[in-house]
């Protein structure tokens, strides 16, 4: 409900003039369910290389706390979903011999996210192995916001200090 409350707070921040599912055509049962879920919730998004070998869905947040504004990205393919959080910390190139461990810490103690940094960005990864159904949208949609939660706990956690 915080996250619906946060995106419904932050509706300057999203873009507003996406098409609906209906006027696109997917290449995947999974992207239309998603999509069919958000637009159930009033949930914004954008749609992104539909028709190409893979869909590509954007969410954007705003996160409670210091985190801010996250963009996660929600690419399908076949039965497989991945959820990426793009740029979603800055760090200080200084710090770049530090990092690897951090990431390491980060990928054992959250392990349902994979955590990389790289030219001075954090980004996290989540990937999904679905069955399509009458719930997948429900279930992704479940998925998303306990991937927000944990990079919200790992903000909080560990890269609090490091993060410019």
């Amino acid at each position: 409900m915080k996250r619906l409350v946060s995106v419904l707070l932050c509706l300057s921040l999203m873009l507003m003039g996406t098409p609906c599912a209906s006027a696109l055509k997917y290449n995947y049962s999974t992207t239309e369910e998603f999509t069919d879920f958000l637009e159930e919730e009033e949930i914004p998004y954008k749609a992104h290389e539909v028709g190409k070998e893979y869909d590509t869905i954007e969410l954007n947040y705003w996160l409670m706390g210091d985190v801010g504004y996250v963009r996660v990205f929600v690419f399908f393919e076949d039965n497989v979903v991945s959820f990426l959080a793009d740029e979603l910390f800055a760090y200080d190139d200084e710090l770049q011999e530090e990092m690897p461990e951090m990431m390491n810490t980060l990928n054992i103690e959250f392990s349902y996210l994979k955590w990389l940094a790289k030219d001075g960005i954090i980004n996290a990864r989540m990937d999904l192995l679905v069955q399509d159904d009458e719930s997948t949208g429900e279930i992704l949609y479940e998925a998303l916001d306990l991937m927000l939660d944990i990079i919200g706990y790992a903000y909080e956690d560990h890269l609090k200090s490091y993060v410019l």
